[in-house]
């Protein structure tokens, strides 16, 4: 009976050592709101309320970018942006000014090459008290970067 106590107590220290050592060196990077995601350079720059007559509350997420690919493309195809509030991801909401030229300059927007460009997406809001998470990441590769930013709606 004795030994068997002692096993146990090996084992377990056993464990508690492997489970330091797995890890040791593995520290979790902090959220950021800028940097490299696949070809792009990315910052989430702004968030700027606005009032839809129909919709209600929508929010402006602007993105500055550096394009680092060969050809120009359309920024849509390779970054994902997601607006987050409380539980519920926010559904796009097309946004146009008086002269109805569109607000939201990512879904058809061209990253030209080596050029600091700036896009907007717009999400239309659950409510103006509670904070967006944005994300932007890479469409085609999870693994990639993913950039965060919170937003004070208040």
């Amino acid at each position: 009976m004795k030994n068997y106590r002692k096993i146990v107590v090996v084992l377990a220290m056993v464990m508690v050592f492997g489970l330091a050592l797995a890890s040791c060196g593995k520290k979790d990077a902090a959220p950021s709101d800028s940097g490299t995601v696949g070809d792009y350079d990315v910052t989430i720059k702004s968030a700027e309320l606005l009032q839809d007559q129909e919709v209600g509350d929508v929010l402006a997420v602007t993105l500055e970018t550096n394009y680092n690919g060969d050809e120009e493309e359309m920024v849509s195809l390779s970054l994902e942006v997601v607006a987050q509030q409380g539980d519920s991801e926010l559904e796009y909401e097309p946004m146009f000014d008086d002269d109805f030229n569109s607000i939201d300059t990512f879904i058809l927007g061209s990253a030209i090459p080596g050029e600091t460009q700036e896009f907007v997406q717009t999400f239309a809001l659950e409510d103006s008290k509670t904070p967006v998470l944005v994300t932007v990441s890479n469409l085609w590769d999870e693994k990639d970067t993913v950039l965060e930013q919170t937003f004070e709606l208040e």
